[in-house]
């Protein structure tokens, strides 16, 4: 019976031994996939076309620089500064997102433009084929676009209203043109493209 008792007292202190190291054992977590970064950057004057890794296209317009992933398998997302014409390749799986410091569009499949200028902290998406949505935050309604509508965000506030497609992103094909300009804006966009 002392045998007993003293095999039962060593079962309980193995099973309170094992029992406390499965709780203080470090858990060994796997590292999380890092993606790989790829980045454009333009100077002044400078245009720029590139195909990303699902085959869309962008155009990089002067002083931008567009951040994405080296591989787009899990998400399509992309960050702007500066302003980019986007032809994107149709995936319902997956949307395709253009991230600004203050919005993220997201489309399908479907060319627009998206310029984000930081100095006043302004955002206008100009729609030419497709739909795309726009939303400011988690919390905020997302506003949908299509072709020839343009989205300006502005201190909290959005507007919407038609444009011209050459006034406002001729850039993409080599086009600068002015209407009702003052100096300063033509003095501004002249230096950017030279």
């Amino acid at each position: 019976s002392t045998l007993k008792i003293a095999a039962s007292v060593l079962l309980l202190c193995t099973l309170a031994f094992l029992v406390y190291q499965y709780q203080h054992q470090e858990a060994e977590v796997p590292e999380p996939h890092q993606l790989a970064y790829s980045a454009k950057t333009t100077q002044r004057g400078e245009k720029l076309s590139f195909a990303l890794p699902d085959g869309s296209v962008v155009k990089l317009n002067a002083e931008s620089e567009l951040r994405f992933a080296s591989s787009f398998e899990s998400q399509r997302t992309v960050y702007l500064k500066g302003e980019a014409y986007f032809e994107v390749e149709r995936d319902t799986l997956k949307p395709f997102k253009v991230v600004t410091d203050q919005l993220t569009t997201e489309v399908l499949g479907t060319s627009f433009n998206v310029k984000f200028s930081p100095q006043d902290s302004s955002v206008q998406v100009a729609v030419t084929s497709g739909k795309v949505g726009v939303s400011a935050g988690r919390h905020q309604d997302q506003h949908y676009l299509v072709p020839t509508e343009l989205l300006r965000y502005e201190q909290g506030v959005f507007s919407k209203s038609h444009f011209d497609e050459e006034l406002l992103i001729g850039w993409k094909d080599g086009i600068i043109a002015f209407e009702n300009a003052d100096l300063d804006e033509i003095t501004q966009r002249l230096s950017n493209w030279y």
